[in-house]
């Protein structure tokens, strides 16, 4: 019997500890805090941050080893493929290489945050 495939997810908002959507990682596996290389932007939407694939900010967030089912549950979350897009991307200080969310649409009516801090 072959073992589940597991993913890393690198998350930034609301899937982080201590915020609202931090039950679906209940049972995955914490790896630790993590930040991206500066090549992000994060903006506020009000109830959740959206991250773009450009600009200067660093990105602070945390990693976490999925199961298929935990990965599904986060796609759904994250309205995958159409709200948001994933991609795997590099970190700072980490052989791993994660998925990331990334903000599919406009971001002009958004405030950005300049720590890339949620």
């Amino acid at each position: 019997m072959s073992e589940e495939k597991k993913h890393i997810v690198f998350c930034y908002g609301t899937l982080k500890q201590g915020h609202g959507n931090h039950r679906l990682l209940t049972n995955a596996k914490f790896l630790g805090e993590a930040k991206t290389p500066a090549k992000y932007t994060m903006y506020s939407t009000g109830g959740f941050p959206a991250v773009v694939p450009e600009g200067d900010t660093v990105i602070s967030g945390e990693i976490y080893e999925v199961t298929e089912e935990e990965f599904a549950r986060l796609d759904m979350l994250e309205g995958y493929p159409s709200m948001y897009t994933r991609k795997q991307i590099k970190l700072q200080d980490s052989d791993e290489t994660p998925w990331i969310y990334l903000w599919q649409y406009e971001t002009e009516s958004y405030a950005r945050i300049e720590d890339g801090v949620w």
